[in-house]
């Protein structure tokens, strides 16, 4: 019975430190994001790193897309190693897929954040993929982001009447070939939108492998 009972301690000790764990790297990717330079494209597209860096890491995602919150940890990884330290910049794109037209709501909302708080959008977009994954997406999202915020919900409410983004991104998405989520492209400086191609592949369909993103973007800087 002692011994039950130890195992038994031992397992809920083991589950509050991961749980613990799991929040304090939350919290320090969330510190992160905000030190980083924001800002938006010509066309309004939400970007985040170093103007000056060679390479743009484009991803087209949806945040209820379970591929796209798998490919989190791939996406933390290149901000992590790459956008701050200046060697890229990454730029999220919504593209509604799985989230229906509840990512096309949710998409509305991060854009206002933006237009609400300075550095909005990528708060929003943290918490936007937390609610998706702990099932808070139907929920009132607006009203959430701007508690979460400390913005006003009226003011959300009458931006989100005028939020468009998420139209200048569904178009940049088709006239890629996007077809689903993940779906990540590149720019080299200003250039033109392209899907990745490496060592032979174009990757013009799904994630991409981080080998990948680490190879490209190397070379970009050397």
């Amino acid at each position: 019975m002692k011994k039950r009972f130890s195992l038994l301690f031992i397992t809920l000790i083991a589950s509050l430190w991961m749980g613990t764990t799991l929040v304090s790297a939350q919290d320090d990717f969330r510190a992160l994001l905000a030190s980083l330079p924001q800002g938006r494209q010509a066309d309004g597209g939400f970007v985040i790193g170093d103007p000056s860096a060679p390479i743009t890491i484009v991803e087209f995602a949806d945040f209820a897309c379970p591929h796209c919150q798998t490919y989190r940890e791939v996406t933390q990884q290149v901000i992590e190693q790459y956008v701050a330290t200046g060697q890229a910049r990454f730029e999220f794109r919504t593209f509604p897929t799985a989230g229906g037209r509840r990512t096309i709501y949710a998409a509305v909302v991060a854009e206002c954040a933006d237009v609400m708080v300075a550095g909005g959008f990528w708060q929003a977009h943290e918490l936007l993929y937390e609610y998706a994954q702990t099932g808070r997406y139907q929920d009132p999202l607006g009203k959430l982001i701007a508690t979460e915020l400390g913005a006003d919900y009226l003011s959300m409410l009458g931006c989100m009447w005028r939020g468009n983004q998420i139209l200048t991104d569904y178009e940049l998405a088709t006239t890629l070939g996007v077809s689903g989520t993940p779906a990540v492209a590149v720019r080299y400086d200003d250039g033109d939108l392209a899907f990745i191609t490496h060592e032979g592949t174009t990757y013009d369909r799904g994630s991409v492998p981080i080998e990948v993103l680490s190879a490209v973007i190397e070379a970009a800087n050397q």
